[in-house]
């Protein structure tokens, strides 16, 4: 650098010895510049080699060169390799000190090994914890059984002998799990006729179960009877009273020795009791005895010409029969017998009316009840009630009602019924 000096002098100052002694010591004598003393003022005040030249005071000889100025170290904050890549803070007063480098190797920290055998058991644990809740739920529930389970809850039934049993399946079993459309019912094994115990089954599919169906005699006895007609000191027996008797029963009077006395009593009518047995079974029904002051001649029988019953392929015919007694006139004894006789075309119907009447011993046809008679042959049945003479005068008139010419005449030309006599 040329700062006004002889050009001389820098040959000079190229040709002394810089390592005597007494230029040494001259050295150490210069002062130095003083170490920035903050962050602030490195940052802003940047020394430059032309800036340390400017600085150096020029010594009192002039022969002696100037002192090169020693430079300072850089920040460690300007040194990009000197800038720790860890983040932290360090204390103000090791910014830019470079921290000293050890050249052992890091020591890593031992793994334990603990730790694995912990986890290993761990896990295995788990997985058999895993494996036991499947097996659980596969062998011993049916969580993932998409299928209903089918229960079949069957009834015990009992029916009366020569009865029926329903066709309907939910009369004998409740079904859950699927429709009881798909289900069989099977019971042909039941004799309705005799009396016991017999099982029926109901299947749904591959479930089925089983019931019973008690056969019983439970069948009120049926005992029908009929008014008798006697004349003082006449004979009786019981049966005389039963119409259409049954060979299963027996029949006896309640109080014989009362019906003796009222053979040998004054003329009128009388109730008497009638006791029917089957078994253990037993009925007891009155009957009518009328004593009669004459005796019984025989029976004006007059029938009219059969009708067809309303929306029926059945006819009815009306049949009136009068007693006729021997009083010397052949006069009308006061008793009517009146039947309706119903003949039927059709077997099926026939038949539901007799079902009708074994199940109930009762029976009405046309809004008629009384007496029934069946004949299975001639599918016909028969409903019979006794009239009263004041209502049989009343119904066809007392001039009508004399004997059996004035009887006849009427029911002939007026009704045009055909009459005969027995």
């Amino acid at each position: 650098m040329n700062n006004g000096q002889n050009p001389n002098e820098n040959n000079n100052f190229s040709n002394n010895v810089l390592g005597s002694v007494e230029n040494f010591n001259n050295i150490n004598n210069v002062p130095m510049l003083e170490e920035v003393e903050t962050l602030e003022v490195l940052d802003t005040n940047v020394v430059t080699d032309q800036n340390i030249d400017e600085q150096v005071p020029v010594m009192g000889n002039n022969n002696i060169p100037p002192v090169q100025p020693v430079k300072q170290p850089e920040p460690a904050y300007t040194n990009p390799q000197n800038i720790n890549p860890m983040p932290g803070f360090e204390p103000t007063n090791t910014i830019g000190v470079t921290p000293p480098i050890s050249l052992e190797p890091e020591k890593q920290p031992k793994k334990k090994k603990t730790s694995k055998v912990l986890f290993v058991i761990l896990i295995v644990v788990v997985l058999f914890g895993v494996g036991f809740g499947t097996f659980y739920i596969l062998k011993y529930t049916d969580i993932l059984n998409n299928s209903t389970k089918i229960t079949i809850v069957t009834k015990n039934l009992e029916v009366n002998i020569n009865g029926e049993l329903s066709s309907n399946i939910n009369d004998y079993a409740t079904v859950t799990g699927t429709d009881i459309k798909n289900c069989i019912l099977e019971k042909e094994e039941a004799n309705l006729k005799v009396v016991g115990s017999y099982q029926y089954k109901i299947t749904c599919g591959e479930i089925y179960k089983t019931g019973t169906i008690n056969v019983v005699d439970n069948t009120e006895l049926i005992v029908e009877v009929q008014n008798v007609y006697k004349t003082k000191e006449s004979t009786i027996d019981v049966k005389e009273f039963i119409l259409n008797p049954n060979s299963e029963y027996t029949y006896e009077f309640v109080n014989g020795e009362e019906v003796n006395n009222i053979l040998k009593g004054e003329f009128g009518e009388y109730t008497v009791k009638i006791k029917a047995t089957k078994g253990e079974k037993t009925k007891e029904v009155e009957a009518k005895l009328i004593i009669m002051q004459y005796e019984i001649k025989g029976s004006l029988i007059c029938k009219s010409n059969p009708q067809n019953l309303e929306n029926s392929s059945t006819t009815k015919t009306l049949e009136e029969s009068f007693v006729i007694v021997n009083d010397g006139d052949n006069g009308f004894g006061g008793i009517t017998l009146e039947k309706h006789i119903f003949k039927f075309m059709d077997e099926t119907e026939y038949s539901n009316y007799l079902t009708q009447y074994n199940s109930t011993g009762r029976l009405s046809i046309d809004n008629i009840e009384g007496t029934v008679v069946f004949d299975d042959a001639n599918l016909t049945i028969s409903i019979s009630n006794y009239i009263p003479k004041d209502e049989i005068i009343l119904k066809y008139g007392a001039e009508n009602m004399i004997n059996y010419r004035t009887i006849r005449s009427y029911f002939t030309d007026t009704l045009k019924y055909s009459c005969s006599f027995k």
